[in-house]
């Protein structure tokens, strides 16, 4: 049995051994193109799920034979005999192609060692163009990406490689060695590979992927098929949670794949983003417990020294309690104001908004469905030749104000909020219907 992914020069040479044929001596037919020994078998136009081809032993070969044999008996000229191989065919055999070495040894027990290995053998196979693997433990590849502050997070790329995959050769060549596919990773993600092809690597990962990233998403991992792979993982972090947020196949185009990636970068970029929030005011919390715990620890060495130390400090403290509700306070009131200048805007901005076309309108008329982050749907029909404006005005009439909303649409994503308002829906293709998103920005 062989792979698509040998050459043809392999398969001729496999024959040899089991026909006594020389690789010189073979005549093959059924081939629907023409075939040279370095093509591989993929590319020779075979048809899928079985191709017949006939080899046979050259008629050309076996005639020059035999003629030769003719010549050496009517010869009397006394030379010694000599051998038809060495005469006819004393050039060296093509050089064969590097036997493929496996990515990665089977029964891995070092696993940086097995990781070195794997990306020394990628660059053989498929370039120098490739992803930069990380060399150590899928541990350490998380430690790296995920489980570090929030501001220096990196989504984590799990590459599965298996050599039985009919997808792997073409989707590490063509997809994942791309260059556009290359950069991508190496700005926006830590990439992380194993080789599934050995039955106890293929163990040794599935226990790691289960403490991982748990048992329901190990078990979807282990019931991938040869024809599943390969796969390359997208691991998010949320709420101190390691979650695989997708899981590229090896059939998919190029264009699939950077799609792709980049919503997975853009969810990770929002979750990024509310996580580097939140770990500010923990930090802030923390800040501030440390310093209020230092100044009880001073209060309690000041109220053993001295009794009017414990009054001063006491009256510290309550001085910057002071501080801080006028501080709170400030913050509310100006809160409160944005809101109110809000409201005004609105109320100011609906005057500005068109009427709605009647539903039995005869003209263009735009039907827009807004989603709005709380979930409800707003409709709305303008007619086509209503600005962005207009429909801009609309949204901050209902409170969506622009300063603080994105208006995306859904395929292909794109920000309309961000477009020239004087331009009309229906130049922007928002007529004659669209879905549009309200994001926060």
């Amino acid at each position: 049995m062989v792979t698509i992914g040998c050459l043809f020069l392999q398969v001729k040479q496999s024959l040899t051994s089991l026909t006594d044929i020389p690789v010189r001596h073979q005549a093959w037919s059924g081939w629907g193109q023409p075939v040279s020994d370095q093509d591989k078998l993929y590319a020779c136009g075979l048809k899928h799920p079985t191709h017949e081809l006939e080899m046979s032993k050259s008629e050309a070969t076996t005639s020059r034979a035999k003629e030769m044999e003719v010549e050496s008996d009517d010869d009397d000229t006394g030379l010694e005999s000599f051998s038809l191989e060495d005469d006819l065919f004393s050039q060296e055999e093509p050089r064969t192609s590097r036997r493929l070495e496996p990515l990665m040894p089977d029964g891995v027990e070092d696993e940086k060692s097995a990781l070195t290995q794997f990306s020394h053998e990628f660059v053989n196979r498929y370039g120098e163009c490739h992803p930069q693997f990380f060399l150590g433990s899928l541990d350490d590849a998380i430690q790296e990406s995920l489980a570090v502050r929030a501001t220096d997070r990196k989504l984590l790329a799990v590459y599965l490689h298996h050599d039985g995959s009919i997808f792997s050769n073409v989707f590490c060549s063509q997809l994942l060695c791309a260059e556009g596919i290359v950069n991508y990773l190496s700005v926006h993600f830590v990439t992380w590979a194993w080789d599934l092809t050995s039955l106890s690597n293929s163990s040794r990962f599935i226990q790691t992927a289960t403490r991982h990233f748990g048992s329901l998403a190990a078990t979807q991992m282990r019931s991938y098929t040869q024809d599943q792979l390969p796969a390359l993982l997208l691991i998010s972090r949320a709420k101190a949670t390691n979650e695989v947020i997708d899981a590229i196949q090896g059939h998919v185009t190029l264009d699939e794949m950077m799609t792709r990636l980049i919503h997975a970068v853009e969810v990770f970029q929002g979750q990024k983003q509310a996580d580097i929030a939140e770990e500010r005011e923990r930090e802030a919390r923390e800040l501030i417990k440390k310093e209020q715990d230092a100044a009880y620890q001073e209060s309690l060495a000041a109220d053993r020294a001295k009794s009017e130390a414990q009054k001063l400090e006491d009256d510290k403290k309550k001085e910057e309690m002071d501080r801080l509700m006028q501080e709170q306070r400030k913050v509310e009131d100006e809160k409160k104001e944005e809101e109110q200048r809000k409201e005004a805007i609105s109320r100011d901005i609906a005057s500005q908004v068109p009427e709605e076309p009647p539903a039995n309108h005869k003209g263009k008329v735009a039907r827009l469905r807004f989603r709005v982050p709380n979930g409800d749907i707003i409709n709305r029909r303008f007619l086509a030749s209503h600005s962005l404006r207009d429909m801009l005005n609309f949204l901050i009439a209902q409170g969506f104000h622009i300063e603080d909303y994105k208006v995306l649409t859904r395929y292909p994503p794109r920000d309309v909020s961000s477009l020239d308002a004087g331009e009309t829906l229906e130049t922007l293709k928002l007529y004659p219907q669209e879905t549009l998103i309200l994001e926060e920005r």
